[in-house]
């Protein structure tokens, strides 16, 4: 019995444990990107790596790839509509 209570109060003090990735001078300046309207910050396409760009650039780029007509066909209507 004490040794279960003993387990189960260990496995929630781990649980509890806050570690710090970032350097807090890196978590800020993450903090200031993700505030600065004038850059997007996403997931690559591969390598789970992530992207910050400039917000008209990504624009631009969204809309090359949407543009694609053969890629993508523009559809007459709604098909969400009920």
């Amino acid at each position: 019995m004490r040794e279960d209570i003993r387990s189960c109060a260990a496995s929630l003090l781990r649980q509890k444990k806050h570690h710090q990735v970032l350097p807090i001078d890196e978590e800020k300046g993450l903090i200031s990107l993700k505030t600065d309207d004038s850059k997007v910050i996403v997931s690559a396409d591969k390598g789970g790596a992530t992207v910050i760009m400039e917000k008209t650039d990504y624009i631009n780029k969204t809309n090359q790839v949407l543009n694609d007509m053969e890629a993508y066909t523009p559809l007459a209507e709604d098909p969400n509509k009920k």
